[in-house]
């Protein structure tokens, strides 16, 4: 079942006059999720635990203009981009001229840039009732020089929901070459809301992460050097880790970037993706898997987030290409080409055990 209302209007026009938001919600047999047009955002998801009851599982806000401040949104649920995660020095070259963009975090390019595509009115495309769940379509036209991005770039943001599972796809074409990757920033907490206001509230969480190399990061989260093997280090997430106990030998956090394996294990979902991660609550049960094409799962501890949320209260699994691939080509695909089709897909299943 699929139902579309008004969400609400915000204060302020976003970047290009809009200011009407709508919320699309999908339920099927197992799961209800809720989209938004503000930032093609995921709302709500409800799982249920190995009971049977369902929860609210991402953190989120309840309003349109709570969504609009930032000093309270830290990129909940959005989708992220034209360049998902950072571009250190904001720039990058396109057939060896520069390309300069707009910085937001520090001297760095985060997420997009100050109005990236987080802080858009998405157009709602589609929405329409399937086989246990439904499928929600919301497009987005950048124009040239975008936050400093060269090509206009034409996205859709797919939300498929069957049963157990979330599909998420992007696709974007350009008309000239320009740096793209593009990812949802879903903070989970599988304990439900009872937990956002607190501290480390993710620490009772397990996460796997059945990666050999991670991308190192400085102290403002920038990459460093090549990836290198979590063997031996706090890093390492390949057997399935408390993380209060990853975080005692990281004190940080993690904001790191972590290689989808070359040769993946088989998933149990059969989706024919590569397994990323997998994150368990074992109190209510709930688990959470992440499959995706993506080259490399991005995690990030919510080291930042505050009020209303607590410190550490949620976790980010971030499917997308490697953080300031654009200067590094060793990292694999950064720009998307005239005539190419960017294609990314993650799928989320729910269970409990």
């Amino acid at each position: 079942m699929v139902d579309v209302v008004a969400f609400g209007t915000l204060a302020r026009p976003d970047a290009v006059g809009r200011h009407d938001v709508e919320q699309v919600t999908v339920r099927s047999s197992a799961l209800a999720i809720s989209i938004l047009t503000f930032g093609a955002t995921l709302h709500t998801v409800e799982a249920p635990d190995r009971d049977g009851r369902r929860e609210q599982v991402v953190l989120s806000l309840p309003t349109a203009d709570d969504h609009q401040d930032r000093a309270r949104n830290a990129y909940l649920g959005a989708t992220c981009g034209r360049w998902a995660n950072r571009i250190a020095g904001s720039r990058y070259e396109v057939d060896g001229r520069p390309v300069i963009v707009e910085a937001n975090d520090g001297d760095a390019h985060l997420h997009g840039g100050p109005d990236g595509f987080s802080w858009r009115v998405w157009d709602l495309v589609s929405a329409t009732t399937g086989d246990d769940g439904g499928t929600v379509v919301l497009g987005l036209h950048s124009p040239h020089g975008d936050q400093g991005h060269p090509g206009a770039l034409d996205v859709t943001a797919t939300y498929e929901l069957h049963g157990h599972a979330l599909r998420i796809t992007y696709e974007a074409v350009a008309d000239a070459t320009t740096a793209c990757s593009i990812t949802n920033h879903a903070y989970w907490n599988l304990a439900g809301p009872s937990r956002w206001g607190d501290d480390g509230a993710i620490g009772d969480h397990e996460l796997r992460v059945p990666s050999e190399r991670v991308q190192p990061a400085d102290d403002r989260s920038l990459p460093v050097g090549p990836l290198t093997a979590v063997d031996g280090t706090g890093l390492d997430l390949r057997h399935a880790r408390p993380l209060a106990e990853v975080l005692d030998e990281v004190p940080r956090g993690l904001d790191h970037s972590y290689a989808v394996a070359d040769d993946p294990e088989p998933t149990a979902t059969g989706s024919g993706l590569p397994l990323a991660a997998e994150l368990h609550h074992p109190t209510s049960g709930r688990t959470v898997t992440v499959s995706t094409d993506q080259p490399a799962i991005h995690v990030y501890t919510g080291n930042r987030l505050g009020a209303p949320f607590g410190r550490r209260a949620g976790v980010c699994l971030e499917a997308q290409r490697f953080p300031d691939a654009p200067n590094r080509p060793a990292l694999g695909p950064a720009l998307l080409h005239p005539g190419e089709r960017y294609h990314a897909t993650t799928e989320l299943t729910f269970g409990a055990r």
